[in-house]
């Protein structure tokens, strides 16, 4: 039903950084939260791809973690 799209969109969540991280900084679950709305961002499913991974630039809490800003 389109009433339930809207709703799903809403609900959907984007993984953010939980505090300023710096560049090289190596990713935890700690430095990751889930909030609300989904805005083009990476899914709580994704969390594996993040963590491990080393940060090419400084991050700001809050800011959406994408791909693009990592490095294995």
């Amino acid at each position: 039903m389109k009433c339930e799209e809207n709703t799903k969109l809403v609900a959907r969540k984007n993984l953010v950084a939980s505090t300023d991280l710096k560049k090289g900084k190596v990713i935890t679950y700690d430095d990751i939260e889930a909030l609300r709305p989904n805005i083009n961002g990476m899914s709580p499913m994704n969390i594996k791809y993040i963590i491990g991974k080393k940060l090419i630039k400084d991050m700001q809490q809050g800011e959406l973690f994408s791909i693009d800003i990592m490095i294995d």
